[in-house]
Formats: structure tokens, C-alpha cells, sequence
């Protein structure tokens, strides 16, 4: 039997494989292409997943004590390690 923790362990790397997946459509077709027998941008797609993912992150913060903050000062060391790379 699966555990509530794996299953969402499982649901996170899931979620986070189909960010992968739209970001790579998002590089190769660009992210206001809409894929054949689609509705919806690929801004619009990776928004969604991106959003799958948080949640998850969220259940994860309330049900397995993962103690993941919102925390804005390594957010923005991570954004500018980011463009530190990128300028180089």
C-alpha cells in the first residue's frame, strides 16, 4: 500500500515532468503557439502547470510537513544567480 506521502511525492515529480514538457514545447514552438486540436497557448498550458505544481507543493507544506515557504530573499538570490548566468 501507498502512503499519502508517496503518492504525493509521485503527483510532485509528475507535476514537475509536465512543466518540463510545456516549457520544452513553450522553447521550440514559442509560448503563444497552439498545438493542432488544442484551445489553449502554450502560456496559457504551462500557467496551468505550473499551477498543478504549487498545489501539490502546497498539500505536500500541509500533509507531510515539508515546511516549504514563500520566502522572497532566496527567491531573489535565485533570480539573480539566474541572470548572473545568463549575462555570462
Amino acid at each position: 500500500m501507498v502512503s499519502r506521502e508517496e503518492y504525493l511525492l509521485t503527483c510532485l515529480s509528475e507535476e514537475a515532468a509536465e512543466v518540463i514538457q510545456r516549457a520544452s514545447k513553450a522553447i521550440r514552438f514559442g509560448l503563444d503557439s497552439t498545438e493542432p486540436a488544442q484551445t489553449h497557448t502554450n502560456r496559457e498550458r504551462l500557467c496551468g502547470e505550473l499551477t498543478d505544481l504549487l498545489a501539490i507543493v502546497a498539500m505536500l507544506n500541509d500533509e507531510c510537513a515539508l515546511a516549504h515557504a514563500h520566502n522572497s530573499e532566496l527567491i531573489k538570490a535565485k533570480i539573480d544567480k539566474v541572470d548572473k548566468y545568463f549575462q555570462a
